[in-house]
């Protein structure tokens, strides 16, 4: 009996290291990941456009510049040409010149490239897998064909500086997360030790009714030093997740200080690409904000500040501050009656709630301005958050406010699902009370009351 007991005590309790270190190994590893494929993909764009740019460029100068060459058919001044782009662009495969006849006059030529090029149209480009291939007719000024040609150029050069940028995201990446995993892995060992202490204590004297009163408070005493380590794990887990969003945000950064120096066109791209970083690192770290708040409510270590609050006063500043910002170019509504009494709570936490309520109601709603209204009615005041949005399905309702609970019809929309618990949390640690009444495709409406004195 003995040892089912403390088979189950094990499986119960002892696998904290596999349980915590290798899902957020897993997890930070494929933000890591997608990191690294929005950079590939976006730079391999890039590239390939820049290259494009560099073909077309290059086309209309030869043909500017070898027309003459090209009628005479001076193989020897076209020839010099070849070598000339040869020598002085590193990108440059082959170039090859026809006569008007279509017959090769000088240069070389894939000849699986021939089959591809429709020699009716004046100009052709083809985009391959290693190479882009530019052809161009060349006419006179009686629009008479006098010969043409075929100019390819290599993306190897692209290529490399791509995967040289790749392989040192890698590098950086596998570095932080064999750090990550040795500090998780130190916390762990130290929380299963506290755990099998903790069990060994239970077992050994569980015969003795006198004993179990004295064992029981040592064993809160245990669980409540476990929690603590516990929500310590979280904390510090959530700050090393700092670390390599700092390093992204800097080479971020870099390369908004490198796109000031290049063209309109490069500028541009590039500036999508660090704005994308960027806002991947901000919803990363709103969501490390988020785990820290939601693992101190759920270990009792939420500290409440207790203030007298003029509701009237708070929900003018929220108003404000949202109609400052103006978000999609719309504004809250304000209705509010006269005469609310104050009450006793904590102004970060009330406001946090309030302006939790009112992101949602612009992020789920399109057209319209949300409504916030203050009202007291039967020594009960009530703040109500209504949007004319998508609504929740009624089947999401029951699990709303639970941690990373998201409804189904919120799929394209970006969120953690940690919001709507916070703000639960708050209220209730505020002795408040919060509610929703929703339709789908018609609007919600959430409503926080608080009892006066």
């Amino acid at each position: 009996m003995t040892k089912v007991d403390k088979h189950s005590d094990s499986k119960a309790y002892s696998p904290i290291r596999i349980r915590y270190i290798l899902p957020f190994t897993i997890f930070v590893g494929l933000i890591f990941y997608a990191l690294i494929w929005i950079s590939l993909n976006d730079q391999q764009s890039f590239i390939e456009s820049e290259l494009e740019s560099k073909g077309k460029a290059l086309s209309t100068h030869i043909q500017v510049t070898i027309q003459l060459d090209l009628l005479l058919e001076d193989t020897i001044a076209l020839v010099k040409r070849i070598n000339e782009l040869k020598s002085i662009d590193a990108d440059f495969q082959s170039l090859a010149f026809y006569n008007s006849e279509h017959q090769l006059l000088v240069g070389e030529v894939d000849k699986t490239i021939l089959n591809e090029i429709d020699l009716s149209r004046s100009t052709q480009y083809l985009d391959r897998k290693e190479s882009i291939i530019i052809y161009k007719q060349l006419t006179d000024n009686v629009n008479n064909r006098i010969g043409s040609f075929i100019l390819s150029l290599s993306k190897k050069n692209g290529q490399l500086v791509i995967w040289n940028s790749v392989l040192k995201l890698i590098s950086i990446t596998l570095i932080l997360l064999l750090f990550i995993m040795a500090l998780l892995w130190v916390i762990s060992r130290r929380i299963n030790s506290l755990t099998s202490d903790f069990i060994k204590e239970r077992e050994a004297n569980s015969a003795e009714l006198r004993k179990q009163t004295v064992l029981l408070n040592k064993a809160l005493q245990k669980e409540k030093h476990l929690g603590e380590m516990k929500t310590h794990f979280v904390s510090v887990a959530s700050h090393q997740f700092r670390t390599p969003l700092a390093i992204i945000q800097s080479n971020s950064d870099i390369l908004k200080i490198i796109s000031s120096q290049v063209e309109a066109q490069l500028k541009d791209k590039m500036d999508r690409s660090t704005a994308r970083i960027t806002r991947e690192i901000a919803r990363m770290t709103e969501l490390m904000d988020d785990v820290l708040i939601l693992g101190k409510v759920s270990s009792n270590k939420m500290s409440k500040e207790q203030s007298k609050l003029d509701l009237i006063e708070l929900c003018k500043d929220i108003a404000n501050q949202f109609n400052d910002i103006k978000p999609e170019g719309r504004e809250i509504e304000l209705i509010t009656t006269e005469n609310i009494p104050t009450i006793q709570g904590d102004h970060k936490m009330i406001r946090h709630s309030i302006t939790n309520l009112i992101s949602n109601a612009f992020k789920y709603s399109k057209n319209t301005n949300p409504i916030l209204s203050l009202d007291c009615k039967d020594n009960i005041i009530s703040i109500v958050v209504e949007d004319d949005g998508i609504g929740i399905p009624q089947k999401d309702l029951e699990h709303l406010f639970q941690p990373f609970y998201r409804a189904s019809n919120v799929v394209e929309f970006s969120g953690s699902g940690l919001g709507l618990s916070i703000v639960k949390s708050y209220i209730e640690l505020n002795d408040g009370t919060i509610s929703v009444e929703t339709e789908e495709n018609k609007g919600s409406r959430f409503k926080i009351c608080f009892e006066t004195n």
